[in-house]
């Protein structure tokens, strides 16, 4: 049981990073010509180096004690070991690679953020050009 929670708890953590990161780069979204999806995916590839130090220094203690449980034949240590090792590569890979992606399904089709194409090129405004006048077109200025 403590294994499960403590798992929990790891997983819970990342996937909050995680969220943070995409809140923060989605703020004010509405002013520029990038969709919820490109930033989703900025917001991960910013994350992606820090989640994964985090899960190797607390996977190698872990992975330490998995090896003292086998060695000393310590069926409880063992156990909780492999659990918490699995439980935290299986956090790391869900908060990073499934998580995030997911959100971004849900919220990418909803009003507040449109999708894709909607935001495409194709979409965005022609800017106006400035019609010509006789005294823009002298060199000297007014007529």
């Amino acid at each position: 049981m403590i294994g499960v929670l403590t798992i929990l708890g790891y997983s819970l953590y990342d996937t909050v990073v995680v969220f943070d990161k995409i809140r923060e780069n989605v703020r004010g979204l509405e002013h520029t010509n990038r969709t919820y999806s490109e930033q989703a995916n900025r917001a991960v590839n910013q994350v992606l180096v820090r989640s994964l130090n985090t899960t190797v220094i607390g996977v190698l203690p872990v992975l330490a004690l998995f090896i003292a449980g086998t060695a000393l034949q310590s069926g409880p240590l063992a156990d909780l070991s492999l659990a918490l090792l699995v439980g935290m590569i299986a956090g790391a890979y869900s908060s990073i690679f499934i998580a995030a992606p997911c959100w971004r399904g849900c919220v990418s089709g909803s009003r507040r953020w449109p999708s894709t194409a909607s935001r495409s090129s194709a979409a965005r405004p022609v800017p106006r050009r400035r019609r010509h006048t006789a005294s823009r077109s002298r060199p000297w200025g007014r007529g």
